[in-house]
């Protein structure tokens, strides 16, 4: 309809209307096709129905777990779904500071578990990570100080810094198919007696095992890129230590004050090498190099008793 005073056509409903002009002054007439659809209306927010031990949100058709309710909590069971939407992640600090968390089990559908998730859970003895995790943050674990073992996911590339820092009963770590071990990864982890790097690992960060007392037994396999500063300072139970081939930078203070290594075996590939590697190291420490090499020059430069192979 066209109101005659104010000449505003308003349309009832949708649909497809030709309407007639007459101009008033010449008499010619023309016409217009118009079409009218609805305006969108405004979806209204769902109401998720609240649960009694955790609080959630809902993103990208997922369900993140954002924290728990009671902060005395021993044992945890994560539902695989809340609303009809799976749990696909658990937050950042969602559990953190639960001291007295013994036990928790993550469902298959997580991929996803953020920075500092369950750190410093000083109780949690133990954890499975789900298959399809494809992420696992900063912090997420560290201080956890009854944690004895991990297994990480083949979907985790990287550790990132302090996932594991300050886990002082972990015993038993590995390591899937991660390419990059990060910064304090496994800082002051004295129970850590022995681990051994897959050759899927490029790098590993700095102090990433610093301070792992107890740690005697490295294997470094072939693949290992860059060891960056003091990543295996302060392991006192180290003897000896083979450095892989495709090694190519070795990093200042590396194994700084790991003081009963009496070997270390430096290859021709490495072309970088830092400061004070071998500093405070046992007095019979004698190095293994290739002639005429960057191990071979920095043997000299350091005045460390070396071999020649």
């Amino acid at each position: 309809t066209i109101n005659e005073k104010t000449k505003v056509l308003t349309a009832k409903k949708e649909g497809t209307v030709k309407v007639t002009f007459k101009d008033e002054t010449s008499g010619k007439t023309s016409s217009a096709t118009i079409t009218v659809v609805a305006p969108p209306q405004e979806e209204e927010e769902e109401e998720l129905p609240e649960d009694e031990l955790f609080g959630y949100d809902v993103e990208d058709g997922g369900v993140i777990i954002t924290e728990v309710y009671d902060s005395t909590v021993t044992s945890l069971i994560i539902p695989n779904s809340f609303a009809n939407y799976k749990v696909t992640a658990i937050g950042d600090s969602a559990f953190e500071g639960l001291s007295d968390l013994k036990t928790v089990k993550i469902p298959s559908t997580v991929t996803s578990i953020g920075d500092y998730a369950f750190g410093s859970c000083s109780s949690l003895m133990q954890i499975e990570l789900p298959s399809g995790l494809k992420y696992l943050g900063e912090g997420a674990f560290e201080y956890c100080e009854s944690l004895t073992q991990v297994s990480i996911p083949k979907g985790i590339e990287e550790l990132l810094s302090g996932t594991f820092s300050g886990c002082s009963a972990l015993k038993s770590v590995e390591l899937g198919s991660v390419k990059a071990i990060g910064d304090e990864a496994f800082y002051e982890c004295v129970s850590l007696a022995s681990v051994s790097i897959p050759s899927t690992v490029k790098t590993i960060g700095t102090s990433a095992f610093e301070i792992c007392e107890k740690l005697a037994t490295i294997t470094l396999k072939s693949g290992l890129e860059y060891l960056d500063d003091y990543a295996f300072a302060g392991c006192l139970k180290l003897t000896t230590v083979s450095l892989p081939t495709s090694l190519e930078y070795l990093g200042s203070g590396a194994f700084d004050g790991c003081e009963m290594l009496k070997s270390a075996t430096i290859p021709s590939s490495v072309e970088d090498i830092g400061s004070g590697v071998f500093d405070n190291c046992s007095e019979s420490l004698k190095l293994r190099v290739k002639r005429n090499s960057a191990g071979h020059e920095f043997a000299e430069d350091e005045e460390i008793p070396y071999s020649v192979y």
